[in-house]
Formats: structure tokens, C-alpha cells, sequence
């Protein structure tokens, strides 16, 4: 890829997600805690969009979107089906998977609630 085009489109991204961004905290199965910059969405309510042609809505899925600078490693391990979790605004989703989009650059991670599950006994966590 041009590198010219490279540095816009890091350039690009970093202001995007800077100012409308959230901080995600990967708990890596093994590499521990990684901090990074991501788009996050998730919905509460259908939007309707209209006839794009080849646009896939699913406005029940919680995704976020980050640059290939943000949790490097991510899209292999979830790849690798290893169990990985983001917390975002205090909430614990499990990967469930991560395409990329567009020219590479940019991730989707698709998510899902993660609810730790009481044991009925004494209210430990599973």
C-alpha cells in the first residue's frame, strides 16, 4: 500500500476515534491487559438505513472497530478461537469474532454481552 495513503488514513483514524472513540481493555489470554482506541456500537433501537446495496445493519449486535495500531494481536487470537474479552465503559463483552473491513486497516470485532454466571450457593462468581 502507498505509504503516503497510510499516514492520511492513520491520521484519519486517530482523529475519528480521539474525539468520538472509547478506551477498550483487551484481557488477553496471553498477553494480559492491552489498552486501545475503539469505535464502539451498540444499539438499542433498529435505524432505518435504507436500499444500500451490499450494507449488512444488524442492529443487534454490539461491534467495535479499531485501526490495525489497536489491540495488535486480537483478530489472530480470536482466529485461533482462544476466548478473548474487551471491557468497554465498564462492561465485559466476549469476542465472538473479527473481520476486516475496507482495505485492511481497520478491524471489526463483534461482541456479545458476557455475564458472569452465580453459582447459587454462596454468590461466588463462576
Amino acid at each position: 500500500m502507498d505509504p503516503k495513503f497510510d499516514r492520511i488514513a492513520r491520521m484519519a483514524v486517530g482523529s475519528v476515534t480521539n474525539l468520538m472513540g472509547e478506551t477498550a481493555v483487551w484481557q488477553s489470554s496471553q498477553r494480559g491487559e492491552v489498552t486501545g482506541r475503539v469505535l464502539f456500537k451498540d444499539p438499542t433501537e433498529p435505524v432505518q438505513i435504507g436500499d444500500s446495496e451490499g450494507y449488512e445493519y444488524r442492529p443487534g449486535e454490539a461491534t467495535a472497530e479499531f485501526y490495525r495500531d489497536q489491540l495488535v494481536g486480537l483478530k489472530q487470537a480470536v482466529d485461533e478461537e482462544r476466548t478473548e474479552y474487551l471491557t468497554i465503559r465498564g462492561r465485559t463483552w466476549l469476542v465472538v469474532g473479527v473481520d476486516r473491513k475496507f482495505d485492511g486497516g481497520m478491524y471489526v470485532a463483534h461482541l456479545t454481552p458476557h455475564e458472569e454466571e452465580n453459582d447459587g450457593d454462596d454468590g461466588t462468581k463462576l
